[in-house]
């Protein structure tokens, strides 16, 4: 006990007190010399308390006998009882050690090893403590001639029951479990106990009762009913009715000669062999019990596993279990779909099957596993096995074992490639949707500001003109969901208004033009149809147009040129023009800026005569060239944004009418266009041939952007800034983002004031001001 715990010490204290009161007990029924007693309770005690709480406390148990000894008066010498007392004490220290060995050392009791170390420890227990016990009192001489053998019995068969019926008694009711058991077996508990009371009451308190097998059936119904905890209960209900009657006298050992003490060496025979056997009976009952609920479990736990695989094999996500090792426990059939795994992958590890999987991923992996980490709704896109590349939403959690530990994880996927390619599609609609909406109003806008007119009825008859032009186009665009427009369709829309569908001839091949070229060839044929009604062949009588379209020799050009013909015949004669009008103008910037090509008159003496020289990939969609895809550059220096020594403006537009437009806004303001380009081609042309001092540049020109332009400005420290009907500055690389950006449609006011007003007015709006 040296070095020991308060807790040891207590339940030293504690197993001392109660193992001395038992044996006092005991010693108050000794049968020869103060000795030998009929059932020795506190061997069950002591055996108890060593297995639950340890073999340091022997020496407890031989104090306790030593007290219990003293407090009976007992007549023989002292050096016998400390004799008695240690072969007590260490009696129980070999029959604990002998049920570890049978048993383990942390036995779950009740059980057959953990009964059968039970019986077998008592049996030890009860040899080397009536080995130490009767030796001492026949070296004391205080066991009569003839008497070794008779108390040598009462001793081992006394202590065999106690060690037994009470030691199963405190082990199987020492957790407190009978709450826990079923409800019938805790109702058919108290009725055995009664019903076990009343027949071994029955039996051994009658004079000459009846025989001894009668206390069975109640016994065999305790112990397969109630299982240890009822067996050894009942058991102890017998041995003290049975001793009790025995000793008056009474009951089957009552009668037996010579006199009661033969009588009650018989009971304890018939109480060990009870006791062992009903002990026996119960544990099996219960080990059978429970093998039969473990097979159950086990068949309902086969039965959950088939309904949980078959669950995660259609389930319409994927899932997929892995052990600490990544390792595959279970996928289901969406999982496999979805990562392109052909067969199962049960048993193979994932950096296998995965091996281009991102480090971040397989960093999140590892968290998930070793500190139980969670993630929902996560998206990444994942190389998979076949080659392919898909987006999966994604979401990570660890699964446990029994012992609380993290065993693996669960993956959770869905493939959302689909989708994901859906919404930015709905996203770049939306975007697209209102950049065409803002350069449809900026048209609009520069069509009210670039149209003259003397009076208000022919300013609001030339602007709704063009802005109906404009309308029917769009009409056309959206009927074909902007996939383009047959030239044919184009031009019998714009000559429907005027009803000449008898003075106007067509001929020409089935020709689809491209968006962008047929709102210009829209806006031309408006201004050619508004002319001929207002001032030349369809406003006289007899007179006719004939439009001639095709591409090749036979139309005077090559294979990669589209020619239209406007011939005019039957009118007045006509001449060049001193001053060019607006109608003139749009023609010549759409023609020449957008569509990259030529126009040219031949004036008639029955009309004029309009050849328009396209080249045809100004009518089909081109692919990026690489010098329109921006390259990484050093940012524009925001204090490069000063009043130009002399401001020389370079526009970048690609529609005609709004090119005129800032071209006519930034003349009215005092700055010199050094030249409208359409293209990145023509905009670096022009920046090294006519070095402007500054720039506008439209953001989005068809499928290009303009910063390669904006590169070659920041280069040559030149200032500029951007106009674009996209929302948001995310269109914008970083490198640029002291760079001003005008929203479509602009105040014409708001352009040329970057370049006019004094560089502090214009640093107090901020380089991110948008009109």
């Amino acid at each position: 006990m040296f070095g020991a715990s308060a807790r040891e010490w207590t339940h030293g204290f504690l197993l001392l007190a109660t193992y001395a009161a038992a044996a006092w007990f005991g010693l108050r029924w000794a049968m020869v010399s103060g000795a030998a007693s009929p059932v020795w309770p506190a061997a069950g005690i002591g055996l108890a308390a060593l297995l639950v709480w340890g073999k340091r406390l022997w020496p407890a148990i031989s104090l306790g006998t030593l007290i219990a000894y003293q407090l009976n008066d007992n007549p023989n010498p002292l050096w016998t009882q400390l004799i008695a007392g240690l072969g007590n004490g260490l009696a129980t220290v070999v029959a604990a050690s002998v049920h570890d060995w049978v048993a383990g050392e942390k036995p779950k009791f009740p059980g057959v090893r953990e009964t059968a170390g039970l019986l077998l420890a008592s049996a030890a227990l009860t040899l080397c403590s009536t080995s130490a016990g009767v030796g001492a009192l026949q070296l004391a001489g205080a066991i009569q001639p003839g008497m070794l053998a008779q108390v040598a019995a009462g001793w081992l068969f006394g202590d065999w029951a106690g060690a037994m019926i009470v030691g199963a008694l405190l082990l199987s009711w020492r957790d407190g479990s009978v709450m826990r058991a079923p409800l019938g077996e805790r109702l058919q508990l108290p009725l055995a106990i009664a019903l076990t009371a009343f027949v071994v009451t029955f039996v051994f308190t009658l004079p000459s009762g009846p025989r001894a097998w009668l206390v069975y059936p109640p016994l065999v119904w305790a112990a397969l009913a109630t299982r240890v905890r009822g067996a050894s209960l009942s058991l102890t209900l017998l041995t003290a009715i049975s001793i009790y009657g025995t000793h008056r006298g009474l009951g089957p050992f009552g009668s037996v000669p010579p006199d009661v003490r033969a009588g009650l060496g018989l009971l304890q025979q018939y109480l060990v062999i009870t006791a062992a056997t009903i002990l026996l009976l119960a544990a099996i009952a219960d080990e059978r019990r429970w093998e039969s609920k473990l097979r159950r479990t086990a068949e309902q736990l086969v039965e959950r596993d088939g309904q949980l695989a078959l669950a995660i094999e259609h389930v319409p996500a994927g899932i997929a279990m892995y052990d600490r090792d990544m390792r595959y426990i279970a996928a289901s059939e969406r999982h496999r779909a979805d990562c392109g795994l052909a067969g199962s992958p049960v048993g193979r590890l994932h950096s296998d099957l995965f091996p281009d999987f991102p480090e971040e991923l397989r960093a999140i992996h590892r968290k998930v596993l070793d500190e139980g980490a969670e993630y929902r709704e996560e998206e990444s896109e994942i190389a998979l096995p076949d080659g392919r590349t898909r987006r999966l939403r994604w979401g990570a959690r660890p699964w446990r074992c029994a012992d609380g530990k993290i065993g693996g994880l669960v993956l959770f996927s869905e493939d959302v490639t689909e989708r994901h390619a859906a919404e930015q599609r709905e996203r770049l609609l939306t975007t697209e949707v209102d950049h065409r909406a803002k350069n449809l109003l900026a048209v609009v806008q520069s069509v009210v500001q670039l149209t003259r007119a003397e009076t208000m009825a022919e300013f609001k008859a030339s602007v709704e003109g063009r802005i109906q032009a404009l309308a029917r186009t769009h009409s056309l665009l959206a009927d074909s969901r902007w996939d383009g427009v047959e030239l044919t369709r184009l031009i019998e829309d714009e000559l429907a208004p005027y009803a000449l569908d008898t003075r106007v001839s067509m001929d020409g091949p089935p020709l689809r033009l491209l968006p962008p070229a047929a709102q210009s060839l829209g806006l031309i044929l408006h201004e050619l149809v508004t002319n001929a009604v207002k001032y030349g062949v369809l406003g006289v009588l007899g007179g006719r147009v004939a439009i001639r379209w095709g591409v090749g020799e036979r139309w005077g050009g090559s294979d990669q040129r589209f020619i239209l013909l406007w011939i005019e015949s039957g009118g007045r004669p006509t001449q060049e023009p001193e001053h060019r009008g607006f109608g003139s103008t749009l023609i010549q910037a759409s023609v020449r800026n957008q569509l990259h090509g030529a126009v040219a008159y031949e004036w008639g003496d029955q009309g004029v005569e309009i050849k328009l020289d396209i080249p045809c990939d100004a009518l089909l969609r081109r692919a990026p060239a690489e010098d329109d895809v921006a390259s990484p550059g050093d940012a524009p220096d925001p204090a490069a944004f000063r009043k130009p020594s002399s401001c020389r403006v370079l526009v970048l537009e690609d529609e005609p009418l709004i090119a005129l437009q800032l071209e006519d806004s930034l003349i009215e303001g005092g700055c010199e266009v050094v030249g409208v380009a359409s293209t990145v081609e023509q905009a670096l042309e022009m920046i090294e041939q006519r070095r402007p001092t500054a720039a506008v540049l439209d953001i989005n020109l068809g499928d290009v952007t303009s910063f390669t332009v904006a590169d070659r400005l920041t280069a040559l420290a030149l200032p500029f800034i951007f106009c674009t009907g996209y929302a948001g500055a995310a269109a914008v690389p970083d490198r640029f983002a002291a760079v001003p950006v005008i929203r479509k449609p602009f105040n014409p006011r708001t352009i040329t004031a970057w370049f006019i007003e004094p560089s502090e007015e214009r640093a107090k709006v901020g380089p991110r001001h948008s009109v």
